[in-house]
């Protein structure tokens, strides 16, 4: 484990064989819901870096769990446990990074086995894989991620 610093905030990075976690060291008082989160890291993305290519794969079936919506999204294409953010740009051999995004307090959020099974299947094909545990560890492990050389991936 190692820590990175981004201004007065404190990221804790954990190395597994299958991604890197990115934890806040000290909690915050509030531990906003995933959605706020997703909102401040679009936010940071795109004022940041709006120059890649990145994406959050709508997957949710909504805030009530409306079954027939969820089974419309299914029919759609809907992959279960897809990561959060989705950043298509070449960085260190890597073709694209994965990076899931959690609310800020362990306790309250959970890494399930489908989103562990998408991680581990983007890591066999290449992909630069991370968790983040609130928005202030995913900037850190965006910008480690963007910090790689740009490397040129093809195929012959």
């Amino acid at each position: 484990m190692y820590l990175l610093t981004r201004g007065n905030v404190t990221i804790d990075v954990k190395e597994t064989p299958d991604w890197l976690e990115f934890t806040r060291r000290h909690l915050l008082p509030l531990c906003p819901l995933e959605g706020v989160e997703q909102k401040e890291t679009n936010t940071y993305l795109r004022y940041f870096h709006p120059e890649i290519l990145a994406f959050h794969p709508v997957n949710e079936s909504g805030e009530a769990g409306d079954e027939r919506y969820g089974a419309e999204l299914n029919k759609r294409g809907r992959l279960k446990g897809i990561s959060d953010w989705v950043i298509l740009e070449p960085r260190g051999g890597h073709p694209y990074a994965l990076i899931e995004l959690k609310r800020n307090n362990k306790r309250k959020s959970r890494l399930t086995k489908e989103q562990k099974d998408v991680l581990l299947a983007a890591k066999a094909r290449g992909a630069w894989t991370a968790i983040a545990w609130g928005c202030d560890a995913f900037e850190a492990a965006l910008e480690m991620y963007l910090a790689f050389p740009v490397v040129n991936i093809t195929k012959a």
